[in-house]
């Protein structure tokens, strides 16, 4: 009998897990950690001493503690694990999500042979595997961006663009995502993109009722996102738009004096040159992920969707030429 490879995806997915934690047990702790865990606790002290400002920690302007404040809290019911195991597991669940949502996105965009391969390309890539062993930051973010993207491009092609259903779960990864990094708001521009996109190509057959009402359902999406990452980031709710701007601006000009190793000498990160990003891109990527994504456009010709690959591309693209532009500081 023949398996399906629906079937035999499934199966190395639910094997991965498993294995992830159990591999994230011989990682040690990173110098994140501490502060990360002392976020999470700030937060949960502000609602259970009713809401007091004055026990948030200042770094709480700048990030939501999404990953935080569930890691805090799940290390109170694993009491058999270490503070800094559990904070892994959690980053490895994260990091297998990640994986779920890149290949559910591959086979819904390319069909099932390109899932197979987008969990291959995650699994040789260190900076990706690697790091969802105990990067409980950087991981989570990127696999609450993917399963946005992921609910995004599954939007209707057919009015009514948006249901209930898909508003609810792509208000709910989208918020938690902003609320482990305030860079999430991306999203917000990728679902507003593709709306506009596809209600452009159906421009004379809606009528004005239900453009509205499609607007309508992306405002609530938005407010939707913006109250859940609220729960995570309480100074969210305290000043809104100026702790945004401040967030935004720290996390694009990040302060410091840390140096990077490039072209043989150390720089500071904040005086390194434009080509630092694509060299270090260049250096870290498998050859493999490099030479696809180079040959990638040639789906541009071969799929009829390319409004959803045409998005894609802006969501690796516009990161990255914002940080070229804005002269982010970086560092590996």
């Amino acid at each position: 009998m023949r398996v399906k490879p629906g079937v035999i995806l499934i199966t190395i997915l639910m094997a991965l897990l498993p294995a992830m934690i159990y591999l994230s047990f011989d990682f040690g702790i990173t110098c994140d950690e501490r502060l990360q865990d002392a976020r999470g606790k700030s937060v949960l002290h502000f609602y259970y001493s009713g809401l007091k400002a004055a026990d948030l920690l200042p770094s709480t302007r700048y990030y939501g503690s999404f990953v935080d404040t569930t890691s805090v809290l799940l290390q109170r019911f694993l009491g058999f694990l270490k503070p800094h195991e559990t904070r892994h597991v959690l980053a490895c669940i994260f990091g297998w999500l990640g994986i779920v949502f890149t290949a559910l996105l591959a086979r819904k965009l390319f069909g099932i042979e390109a899932a197979f391969f987008s969990v291959f390309f995650l699994l040789v890539s260190p900076r990706y595997f690697g790091h969802s062993m105990n990067n409980s930051k950087d991981i989570p973010f990127a696999a609450l961006f993917v399963a946005s993207l992921s609910f995004i491009c599954s939007f209707n092609n057919r009015y009514p663009f948006l249901t209930p259903k898909a508003v609810a779960v792509t208000a709910l990864t989208i918020g938690l995502a902003i609320a482990v990094r305030p860079a999430g708001i991306i999203l917000f521009l990728a679902a507003g993109l593709l709306l506009f996109g596809i209600i452009y190509g159906r421009r004379n057959t809606l009528t004005k009722t239900q453009v509205l009402n499609t607007v309508l359902w992306y405002v609530a999406l938005i407010l939707g996102a913006v109250a859940i990452a609220a729960l995570f980031w309480p100074t969210l709710v305290i000043k809104p738009l100026s702790n945004v701007v401040s967030a935004l601006q720290f996390n694009a000009q990040f302060p410091g004096q840390r140096k990077e190793l490039f072209n043989r000498s150390f720089t500071n990160i904040a005086k390194l040159p434009w080509y630092y990003l694509p060299v270090w891109l260049g250096i870290t990527a498998p050859p493999a992920v490099l030479f696809s994504f180079a040959l990638s456009p040639i789906l541009l010709f071969l799929n009829t969707d390319r409004l959803r690959i045409g998005l894609l591309y802006f969501s690796i693209l516009f990161p990255f030429v914002v940080a070229l532009i804005a002269r982010s500081p970086l560092y590996d």
